[in-house]
Order: structure tokens, then C-alpha cells, then sequence
């Protein structure tokens, strides 16, 4: 599990510090198969929030399985793939950005807005 709360030496978060000014938090695991698997929560104002959020996603994730959901639970446990780490950032792309292709004046991108809107 990871947050930007700092920890005892027993593990649990210290009770006399502030919210950290990025409350998300994240759990890592393992699955049977070996793959790597990572889920965020950072929908709410507090650590404790998302903290929660999170072990409520995983007891519905643990009772689609028990319900005989297994192929489902197979599919959802996909989206949580832990992405590779790369060693070393992407080079940027050569189109012209925001989804319009290269050499594309924005005053092309306004008019096929307009004539589409029509």
C-alpha cells in the first residue's frame, strides 16, 4: 500500500500529522499468476477516504468471485495491470497535437468543427 502518510515503526500512519497535500493512495499486489497489479483511489479530499474506497473496491471484486463471477473478476483484475516502467521517457510525437495530424492549421480544425456541427 502506498500514501504520502508517514508511518510508525509498526506500519500504521501516525496519528499526530496533517493530511498530506496529495491524499491518493494506491495498493500493489501480486495476482496467482504472477502478474503485477496496481489500483488508485484519488477521488477524495482525505487519505482515510481513499483508503477506504479502496478496501470497498476489493471486498466487491472478492465477491464477484464468490459468486461464481470468476471470468468477470478475470477481465476487471486486467484494467489494474501495473504499467512497465520504461527507461526512458518517450520521444514526442511528430503530429501536430490534440488529436489533429501534422502541418493541420488550427483554422482547419475550426472549420471541420463548424462543418460537422452543421
Amino acid at each position: 500500500m502506498s500514501t504520502n502518510l508517514t508511518l510508525r515503526r509498526d506500519g500504521l500512519p501516525r496519528s499526530d500529522q496533517r493530511e498530506p497535500a496529495d491524499p491518493g493512495a494506491a495498493v500493489y499486489w501480486t495476482d496467482c499468476t504472477g502478474a503485477d497489479r496496481c489500483m488508485a483511489v484519488d477521488r477524495y479530499t482525505k487519505t482515510a477516504g481513499n483508503l477506504a474506497a479502496l478496501a470497498a473496491t476489493l471486498e466487491a471484486m472478492r465477491a464477484i468471485e464468490r459468486h461464481g463471477g470468476a471470468e468477470i473478476l478475470d477481465r476487471v483484475f486486467t484494467g489494474f495491470t501495473a504499467l512497465p516502467r520504461r527507461a526512458r521517457p518517450r520521444a514526442p510525437s511528430r503530429g501536430g497535437g490534440a488529436g489533429r495530424a501534422a502541418g493541420c492549421a488550427w483554422s482547419d480544425v475550426e472549420a471541420a468543427y463548424r462543418r460537422r456541427r452543421a
